[in-house]
């Protein structure tokens, strides 16, 4: 039912819906320590709101970047050719970025609308804490796709306000989960 609900809650002024993401936990939550608290905080969208993501670029970036749990506008997507970058790791922040630079309205629900199965070995996201996986580096070239498809598309200043806000921390993250 998540599609007709995310459906129902879309006007004509909306380019996004975003639910909020319900995590099961492969073998149970008490073998993943610390993560259950911090996937519970990240997928879970604590109000029902409207934003513009771009002035209100803060909110967006306490967001889930999933592309799961979220009804995009196929027309918004064809216009201005937004692709998940071929062959990177981490593709959903790219795409989610890309988007919202050109169609900022978000419309926030409350409500799970997708279940996420995390699994404790051979996954991207139980490989990229690890830092021998050598894998979080590939925050840096999403960044780099990023760039390059915003200051193509957008103004500098909407290219300005999402790098400033999402550099630093994809950067850290790739340097402080790399070999």
């Amino acid at each position: 039912e998540a599609i007709s609900l995310m459906c129902s809650k879309m006007d004509n002024s909306d380019d996004l819906v975003i639910g909020s993401i319900s995590v099961d936990y492969e073998g149970g939550e008490n073998l993943y320590g610390w993560l259950p608290e911090s996937d519970k905080k990240y997928y879970t969208n604590k109000t029902e709101r409207k934003i513009h993501a771009i002035d209100e670029i803060q909110m967006a970036l306490n967001i889930h970047v999933s592309a799961s749990a979220k009804l995009w506008r196929l027309d918004v997507i064809k216009q201005y050719a937004i692709e998940f970058p071929k062959g990177l790791l981490f593709e959903d922040s790219n795409f989610y970025w890309k988007y919202l630079s050109v169609a900022p309205h978000v419309h926030i629900i409350k409500e799970s609308v997708y279940l996420y199965q995390r699994h404790l070995t051979g996954s991207i996201m139980s490989n990229a804490l690890n830092k021998k996986s050598g894998i979080a580096i590939q925050h840096l070239y999403i960044i780099d796709d990023l760039y390059l498809y915003l200051r193509e598309r957008v103004s500098v200043i909407v290219c300005h306000k999402i790098l400033e806000n999402i550099y630093e921390p994809y950067f850290w993250f790739a340097y402080n989960n790399s070999p």
